[in-house]
């Protein structure tokens, strides 16, 4: 059975813990999220469900801002805002799946080199990984965004003449506004 983290009016996990009977029910954004902000540790989820989160517009149920964290085998639930935001570290996620996020599945900031794979999203407005847009300068990448078969680019993309980047085949990728411009 997986670890879950809940909203405290969530009675279907650890029964009726605040003793109301049917008086509440559980909400998106009931409580904020998990956060993993060291930059220096390695942290793991693996076997983890989070419901009911997102309370933050800004951050996703979980957010990822530093460190190399690991999740495995995690299930987002009913976030009121992104399923998994990541805004820096060197993320790991395998068999991550997002479900009835109030917005995008997957979203994060330009140049995080995460590692990803078997990544799932339904019933979101956006089941797909989206990114912010950058500049790509003095070095190569190469896009796999674990499975999902769409991503969205929110600005521009700039890639310099000392760069490659990498993008699979059957990828779509859709901008959302901005450019996609290889540079001298």
């Amino acid at each position: 059975a997986p670890v879950i983290f809940t909203s405290t009016a969530d009675d279907s996990a650890g029964g009726d813990s605040n003793a109301d009977g049917n008086t509440t029910g559980p909400n998106r954004g009931d409580w904020n999220g998990i956060y993993f902000d060291s930059p220096s540790t390695t942290t793991r989820l693996e076997h983890v469900e989070v419901r009911y989160a997102g309370l933050d517009g800004n951050w996703g149920a979980i957010s990822l801002r530093g460190g190399i964290p690991t999740l495995v085998n995690v299930t987002v639930r009913d976030s009121r805002s992104y399923g998994v935001r990541i805004t820096g570290g060197a993320p790991v996620l395998d068999g991550v799946t997002v479900t009835g996020a109030a917005n995008v599945a997957f979203f994060s900031d330009w140049n995080i080199r995460g590692q990803y794979s078997n990544l799932t999203a339904s019933g979101t407005p956006g089941n797909r990984f989206q990114m912010s847009g950058g500049d790509l300068t003095n070095g190569d990448w190469e896009w796999d965004f674990g499975g999902l078969s769409t991503i969205w680019i929110t600005g521009n993309v700039r890639i310099y003449n000392s760069s490659t980047l990498t993008i699979p085949a059957g990828l779509v990728i859709k901008m959302a506004g901005g450019y996609f411009q290889t540079l001298n």
